[in-house]
C-alpha cells in the first residue's frame, strides 16, 4: 500500500519513501560467486577444446600422444606395493562405494526433510549421467593403447564417467550434508585431496588418462556446483542439524537486509534491530521483533512466511474439510500474497469494528519477482475502555514463497523463495 496512505504513529521516524522497485540488486540473488564462474568458464573451455580433438585429427592425434607419454613414466614406477595401494586410492571410484555412498545420502536428506536438496541431488546427478554418457559415445575415444590396464574399465574413454561421478557426489555431499562456514571450508580441501589421489591412481592402473580424467573431473564438478548455488543458495536453504519447527526461517544474513531494506525503501521506516521473537509460542511462521528509529525507538512485531506456511495451511484445510465437511466460502490461499492480504484485512476489519487488535501498517515486498511482501501494521491497540492494558509488540510479518505474490515486474528481493511479510507497528 502507498505509504502516504499509511496513518502517522506517534514515535516513529519516517524518511522519504523511494520509488517502488527501487531499481537496486536483489539483496538475497542466486550467486555463483567467484568459484562458480570460474568452474563453468573451465567447463566451457573444456567443450571447446572436446569439439576441437574432435573435428580435427591433428588435434587429437597430439592429445594421444602426450596421454600415451604421460602414461608411460607412470607404468614405469609400477611395483608391486605402490599397484596394491593405487588400487585401495581408486577404490572410491567404484560403482560399489559410490552407490553405498548415494543411499547415505539420500537417508539423511530424508530424514532431516531436505526436499529441495534432494530433487536438486537427483537432478545433478541425472544430468552428469547423460551428459558424460553423451560425450564419449561423440567422441568414442579409445582407452589407452600399449599400456596394461590394471583395473576394470567399460566404455570409451573421453570423459571419464567414474571420475565425473565421484566428483559429482562429493561436491553434492558438500552441499548438501555439510553446514557452511568452516566445516564446508574444510571439507573442500578434503574433496578436493580425494579427487586428486583418485585421479593419480586410475592413470597410474592406465583405466584413464589424464586429460580423460581431467575433462570427467571439470563436468563432474561444474555441473552440480552451479545447480546447488542457483537452486539451493546457502543464504536461503541452510544446511544444519539442529532441531526446530520448520516454520522459524533464519533471520540472520542476506535474509535480514532484505527485510531491513524493503522497511527503508517501501515503508519510509528506519529499521535499526531484527530480532527472533516467542519463538516458543509460535508454530506457524517466525515472528520478529523490530526497532525502528524514533522519537523515542519503538517496535513493531512481525511474522515471517515461506512457501511451506502456505502448503501447511491448504493440508490443514484439506484435512478439516475430509473430517468435519468444508465450511461455506472457505478457499485455500492460492499465493502467500493472498495470505498475508487476508490477515491485514481481518486487521483492518477488526480495528474498524473498534474491537482490541492492532492497526495494519501496510505491505512490504521482500524477494524478487513480486513474490515477497511485508505488511507491517501500527500496533497501536484500540480499547474500548480507558484501563490500561498489557499489549505486545506491534510486529512486520514477512513471508517466503516461491509462488508469485505480487505484482508482475516489483522487484525488490531477499531470497530465492519468494517472500511476503505483513507487520504491525506498536509500543511497548
Amino acid at each position: 500500500m502507498p505509504v502516504d496512505s499509511v496513518e502517522p504513529v506517534a514515535g516513529i521516524a519516517r524518511r522519504s519513501p523511494r520509488r517502488r522497485p527501487s531499481g537496486a540488486a536483489p539483496p538475497l540473488p542466486r550467486q555463483l560467486n567467484v568459484s562458480g564462474w570460474g568452474w563453468l568458464v573451465l567447463a566451457f573451455t573444456v567443450v571447446v577444446f572436446c569439439v576441437v580433438i574432435l573435428v580435427s585429427r591433428r588435434a587429437a592425434f597430439y592429445l594421444l600422444v602426450a596421454d600415451h607419454f604421460l602414461l608411460s613414466r607412470f607404468a614405469e614406477l609400477r611395483t608391486p606395493w605402490l599397484t596394491t595401494l593405487m588400487r585401495t586410492l581408486g577404490s572410491l571410484a567404484t560403482s560399489e562405494a559410490l552407490l553405498v555412498v548415494w543411499w547415505v545420502i539420500v537417508a539423511v536428506l530424508v530424514v532431516w526433510r531436505r526436499w529441495r536438496h534432494l530433487f536438486v541431488t537427483l537432478g545433478a546427478l541425472v544430468v552428469v549421467q547423460n551428459f558424460t554418457l553423451g560425450a564419449s559415445e561423440v567422441l568414442k575415444r579409445p582407452r589407452p593403447v600399449g599400456i596394461e590396464i590394471l583395473g576394470d574399465w567399460s566404455g570409451f574413454a573421453m570423459p571419464s564417467r567414474p571420475v565425473a561421478i565421484l566428483a559429482t557426489v562429493s561436491v553434492i555431499v558438500l552441499y548438501s550434508l555439510v553446514p557452511a562456514r568452516r566445516s564446508r571450508e574444510w571439507g573442500k580441501l578434503a574433496v578436493a585431496l580425494i579427487l586428486a589421489l583418485t585421479v593419480v591412481s586410475r592413470v597410474y592402473l592406465a583405466q584413464d588418462a589424464p586429460s580423460d580424467a581431467l575433462v570427467g573431473l571439470v563436468f563432474g564438478v561444474a555441473i552440480p556446483l552451479a545447480a546447488f548455488r542457483l537452486f539451493t543458495p546457502t543464504a536461503v536453504y541452510p544446511v544444519s542439524y539442529r532441531r526446530g519447527r520448520t516454520a522459524h526461517l533464519d533471520l540472520s544474513g542476506l535474509r535480514h537486509d532484505a527485510i531491513m531494506r524493503g522497511l527503508r525503501d517501501q515503508l519510509a521506516v528506519v529499521p535499526v534491530e531484527i530480532k527472533a521473537f516467542g519463538l516458543a509460542g509460535s508454530g506457524g511462521s517466525t515472528p520478529m521483533r523490530i526497532k525502528v528509529k524514533g522519537d523515542p525507538d519503538t517496535f513493531l512485531f512481525g511474522k515471517l512466511y515461506a512457501k511451506s506456511h502456505l502448503r501447511s495451511d491448504r493440508w490443514y484445510k484439506f484435512g478439516r474439510t475430509l473430517m468435519y465437511g468444508k465450511l461455506e466460502d472457505e478457499k485455500a490461499f492460492n499465493s502467500v500474497r493472498r495470505l498475508v492480504q487476508y490477515e491485514d484485512y481481518m486487521l483492518r476489519l477488526m480495528r474498524d469494528a473498534n474491537l482490541p487488535t492492532q492497526q495494519p501498517f501496510g505491505i512490504v515486498e521482500i524477494t524478487p519477482n513480486g513474490s515477497t511482501y511485508s505488511s507491517p501494521s501500527s500496533s497501536t491497540t484500540r480499547r474500548r475502555s480507558a484501563r490500561p492494558t498489557s499489549t505486545g509488540p506491534s510486529s512486520t510479518r514477512a513471508s517466503s514463497s516461491s509462488g508469485r505474490c505480487g505484482t508482475p515486474g516489483l522487484r525488490t528481493a531477499t531470497s530465492s523463495r519468494p517472500t511476503c511479510s505483513s507487520a504491525r507497528a506498536g509500543y511497548w
